[in-house]
């Protein structure tokens, strides 16, 4: 009887050692997107970007349309303006 009552004891410890924690590190992991490293028009010259980023902080920026990245806020509104060739 003392065998089966230690065996049971014991049982109960080792359901109480093993916690979800345990489970969790085999889980596997979700990858989010890192929205940090996403870098907007990602097809646009690194001068292009400088300049709709003048644009967008109000600081000098080039008026010339092929110096503005294509669809940008700027882009736009130098298109609305008639800056540049049409």
């Amino acid at each position: 009887m003392k065998a089966l009552t230690v065996a049971a004891c014991a049982a109960c410890l080792v359901s109480l050692a093993v916690t979800p924690a345990l489970a969790r590190k085999h889980k596997p992991l979700k990858h989010y997107r890192n929205y940090e490293a996403y870098r907007p028009y990602s097809n646009a010259t690194e001068r292009q970007r400088r300049n709709s980023l003048a644009f967008e902080t109000g600081d000098y920026y080039e008026r010339i349309q092929s110096e503005q990245v294509f669809g940008s806020r700027s882009w736009w509104m130098l298109q609305n303006r008639g800056g540049g060739r049409r």
